[in-house]
């Protein structure tokens, strides 16, 4: 092909080359010309292909804001977890009740993960029984006491009880054996939200029952054990549905 010969739109002639530019070609294009077309096109498919990246990284930017957004909401709202493992000495009254106390204090079992802590849920420093709840809600409430030193053939009972109440019992577990009795009791305990007009305002707590129907007397009883709680959802007073 001769310099600067016209590429005619009658054909392609001998040892000529040609390429689709997607444009027709007028009767005095040149080579230069073509070249020129081709080199805008390229230029135009390399910014579409950058408006393509950067459409990409803004989408997936986006995600990853997203995604954090919803992760920050999970971790604002998410179940808090608090257990102990140990259960101290505790003594039944005349009717063969009493309340399980709970080793806050470390003595019965010594390595630091025995205990989960979070701010909302502790032992109370003043009876060990009562596991305070600072943090209104719905708690799943999972507990085992297992007594070593008295056995005898009668029904025991483990149950959970809410503030200082003992006539709304939430969750219990029952059993009749002759031996030293193991008992494991789960239940969700409603904690409504703590009244601050009143001087002191006070935390809610609830205990874990023990009792045995055939004591007459007073009895210490030596055990073993483990309380866990698991804040599962604000407390919404009115969640009730009526029936028809």
């Amino acid at each position: 092909m001769k310099k600067n010969e016209p590429v005619r739109s009658g054909g392609i002639g001998r040892k000529q080359i040609a390429w689709q530019t997607g444009k027709a070609l007028s009767q005095g294009s040149t080579i230069q010309d073509l070249l020129q077309e081709q080199s805008d096109e390229f230029s135009t498919q390399a910014n579409q292909a950058q408006h393509m990246a950067t459409l990409s990284n803004a989408t997936a930017m986006s995600r990853a804001i997203a995604y954090s957004a919803a992760s920050s909401a999970m971790s604002n709202n998410q179940n808090e977890i608090w257990g102990v493992r140990g259960v101290s000495d505790f003594t039944t009254d005349n009717n063969g009740s009493g309340f399980v106390k709970w080793d806050n204090k470390g003595t019965l079992y010594q390595y630091n993960w025995q205990q989960i802590n979070n701010p909302y849920m502790y032992i109370d420093s003043d009876d060990n029984a009562k596991v305070r709840v600072n943090r209104p809600g719905w708690y799943l409430v999972d507990a085992l006491v297992v007594v070593e030193n008295y056995k005898n053939s009668q029904d025991y009972t483990l149950d959970i009880l809410l503030d200082d109440t003992e006539i709304v019992v939430i969750g219990f577990d029952k059993v009749h054996t002759n031996q030293y009795p193991t008992l494991r009791v789960n239940a969700i305990v409603p904690i409504p939200a703590v009244v601050t007009d009143i001087t002191p305002a006070t935390t809610h707590y609830f205990r874990v029952r023990w009792s045995a129907s055939g004591l007459s007397t007073a009895t210490t009883l030596q055990a073993d054990g483990f309380i866990h709680a698991i804040w599962l959802k604000p407390w919404e007073a009115d969640e009730t549905h009526a029936s028809n």
